[in-house]
């Protein structure tokens, strides 16, 4: 199930808590009423360089081989899923941990150079960092008269 886009409007009025409680609730949503399973929509930096884009996600608790990292007619796409193994014979008091996903998607500003993408994932930080396409062989066209 996929959550559509919601528009807010910070200028009706309207009980300030109320806004709060739908970004809070966009967050952070169960895919379905009949599982445990849960959508993050986690925050990303985008930044440039004079050479490169760097895009930079908090991924905390995700092991790097469930990140699949994609580019594609230049938007890059980031998803990971994360499941907790059930342990049979546990007995849980608060267990708030189940099974999430994410995707996120954007459109790089600019061309890159695809041969030379890196990603890092360091203390729950993923960077990734893309340098810009660089077209070194400009020819010169003599126009004749």
């Amino acid at each position: 199930m996929k959550r559509a886009l919601k528009l807010i409007n910070p200028w009706i009025n309207r009980d300030p808590f109320s806004i709060f409680n739908e970004l809070v609730g966009a967050s952070i949503a169960p895919m379905s009423s009949d599982d445990d399973t849960y959508t993050s929509i986690l925050p990303l930096n985008l930044e440039e360089k004079d050479d490169r884009y760097i895009v930079t996600v908090h991924v905390p608790g995700i092991p790097t081989e469930n990140i699949d990292i994609s580019l594609n007619n230049n938007v890059l796409t980031i998803s990971a899923h994360y499941k907790e193994e059930n342990e049979e014979n546990s007995k849980y008091h608060i267990r708030e941990i189940y099974e999430s996903s994410f995707v996120r998607s954007i459109v790089l500003p600019g061309k890159v150079n695809e041969e030379k993408i890196e990603a890092n994932c360091k203390d729950g930080v993923l960077t990734v960092v893309l340098p810009k396409y660089q077209q070194d062989n400009i020819k010169k066209i003599k126009i004749n008269s």
